[in-house]
């Protein structure tokens, strides 16, 4: 006799997902098909129309939230077409629970060697762009709809799921405008926020993006003396960056770093990355500016303003020595840092679920943060008494494969994820 609704236990609900690999696998390929890369970001009406037939399918309700140009005005990128983002809602009057994914992806790049728009499934693993990072997480989300709806399986809270844009170039998310709206509702499942592994994701980095700028005077290459070599103006500013580099990486964190292999400690780390320089447009002319870009990833327990300040006294120390015309700073702040309470409910309530599902015990399991960085510290800013409850796809196949080439996805974890979250949609922990 086949189990229907209250009868089902979760382990009767996790054989319901076991045979649909085919299914997810196509909700993935549908939602990769969608080129939403950023910047420019110009299909995100297109994306939120597939998801929200999705949605619709499944009797939530869809709703389109565009945001006020004025709004993202200030990044400083080459955008295009509206900034949209999707609520769908099932609400019956039970305690309200968001989910959370953004649906935007990192430019392609070079190296592949699939179709990067194609979803091709090939020994186990989908690839495309955005598969990790992070749609696969929304067909997880999808198919564990699908299940909870085919079987009757009433969910213990009404169910807000956020399809979010532009977290990969941050300063004004599509999450943060819908916090600021009231969209977030109820603690917070993070679905890019930990893996298919015995752990939960304590912490994350804020981050700043640094751009100096030197001004030189242009001049025939053989008569320098006539101008001002902006690129060799650069060196004595540079030798103090790199000076507060080796200082601040070496910052003593309390938070404990994921054990991923080449980290050179136990604890999170800093980051400051000189990983942008441009100068001079011709070799027989003198340069008449140069600008490096920095990217900062300061940590929770570092703040911010002494960070920023640091960066402009190297600077002004270095413009001391260099004989540019002029040094401009220009500091923005992209991310916020994020630190989440893993013994919240929600969090233990995600870690039962893993256990159940991969067969694990608590007494393994890890507590740590990484030094990249999310839009959740823009929640968190925002709505800070929502618990964040952190999970996602990733596994030994694909933890590494997020804005990288030939980008992919186990499908068996695409399927574990699907059960992560059916159970804590419809089982009390």
């Amino acid at each position: 006799m086949e189990l229907k609704g209250a009868e089902l236990g979760p382990a009767e609900a996790f054989e319901l997902i076991d045979g649909r690999a085919g299914r997810v696998a196509s909700l993935l390929a549908g939602l990769v098909a969608v080129d939403t890369t950023v910047p420019p970001g110009r299909n995100y009406r297109q994306m939120c129309e597939v998801l929200a037939a999705h949605f619709s399918r499944l009797a939530l309700e869809a709703e389109f939230m565009v945001e006020p140009p004025d709004y993202w005005a200030g990044i400083p990128l080459p955008l295009e077409g509206e900034r949209v983002n999707l609520v769908a809602s099932k609400i019956a009057g039970k305690p309200p629970l968001s989910v959370y994914a953004h649906y935007d992806t990192v430019p392609v790049g070079e190296g592949w060697t699939v179709d990067p728009f194609g979803g091709e499934v090939k020994d186990g693993l989908l690839y495309g762009r955005g598969t990790a990072d992070m749609k696969g997480s929304i067909a997880s989300l999808l198919l564990a709809l699908e299940v909870m709806a085919e079987s009757g399986l009433e969910p213990l809270y009404d169910i807000h799921c956020l399809m979010c844009c532009d977290e990969e170039i941050g300063l004004a998310p599509g999450v943060r405008y819908l916090a600021e709206q009231g969209y977030v509702r109820g603690d917070l499942l993070w679905l890019e926020g930990g893996g298919q592994f015995p752990m939960t994701l304590k912490a994350m980095a804020g981050m700043a993006e640094v751009e100096v700028t030197t001004r030189g005077k242009a001049g025939h290459s053989g008569m320098g003396f006539a101008g001002v070599n902006a690129v060799e103006a650069m060196v004595p500013i540079l030798a103090e960056l790199l000076l507060l580099k080796e200082r601040e990486e070496s910052f003593p964190s309390v938070y404990r770093a994921l054990p991923i292999p080449g980290g050179a400690s136990t604890q999170m780390a800093s980051k400051f990355n000189l990983n942008m320089i441009s100068g001079g447009l011709k070799l027989n002319i003198i340069p008449d500016s140069c600008a490096v870009v920095i990217d900062r990833r300061y940590l929770p327990d570092e703040d911010y303003d002494t960070v920023a300040g640091n960066i402009r006294e190297a600077v002004a120390r270095g413009a001391a020595r260099s004989k540019a015309l002029d040094v401009e700073v220009n500091i923005r702040h992209i991310y916020k840092p994020l630190v989440i309470d893993e013994n919240s409910p929600g969090n233990r309530k995600a870690a039962r679920a893993l256990q159940l599902i991969h067969g694990w015990g608590p007494e393994n399991w890890l507590v740590a943060g990484v030094s990249a960085s999310t839009d959740m510290g823009d929640v968190q800013d925002v709505v800070p008494e929502a618990d964040i409850v952190g999970m996602s796809p990733l596994g030994l196949a694909s933890v590494a494969k997020p804005h990288a080439e030939d980008e992919c996805v186990a499908v068996a974890d695409l399927l574990r994820l699907a059960k992560q979250l059916l159970y804590y949609f419809c089982f009390e922990d």
